[in-house]
């Protein structure tokens, strides 16, 4: 990770600039005499890229966040912690406390259905020939109205929340 920050000062005289770390942030602050500043970020990483507005990630909490972010493993938490911060609108500190609750499958609801059922019923000895006509579509159609499943995007890739109604 490069100076993958930026700080805009409040103060719009002053020139906004990049830094990497706390403890280049706190250097530049100094240099350009800011006491205040709003932080983006502008790198090419999809955790930061998908989580930093949603974290509400300040001068006060960037070392908190960078730390936290970083341990996380990729994608299933990262997808997680997404899901718990924009679609149930949780603070990052609630949504710590819940990650481990969330249950993440690698691809979309209609692959989750279709091995859901595959793995807890055998199909042809519970239904014979009628086995061909199971409607793989309406059950998924049917979690996803339920609130059973979700569907979320992220880094161009689909995974399916398969406990979004229990959290």
């Amino acid at each position: 990770m490069g100076n993958d920050f930026c700080a805009t000062p409040y103060d719009t005289g002053k020139p906004f600039f990049f830094f990497e770390d706390l403890e280049s942030l706190e250097k530049k602050m100094k240099q350009h005499g800011v006491e205040e500043v709003e932080l983006s970020y502008q790198g090419d990483d999809d955790k930061h890229l998908a989580l930093f507005d949603h974290c509400g990630v300040t001068s006060c909490n960037l070392n908190d966040y960078l730390e936290y972010i970083d341990n996380l493993s990729y994608p299933s938490e990262i997808v997680a912690l997404l899901y718990l911060l924009e679609d149930l609108g949780y603070t990052l500190e609630d949504a710590k406390g819940k990650l481990e609750d969330v249950c993440v499958y690698p691809g979309a609801a209609s692959d989750y259905a279709y091995e859901l059922i595959d793995d807890c019923y055998d199909l042809p000895k519970m239904m014979g020939d009628l086995a061909n006509y199971f409607d793989y579509d309406s059950f998924t159609r049917d979690l996803k109205l339920g609130g059973d499943v979700c569907e979320v995007e992220f880094a161009n890739e689909t995974f399916t929340i398969t406990n979004a109604n229990c959290i």
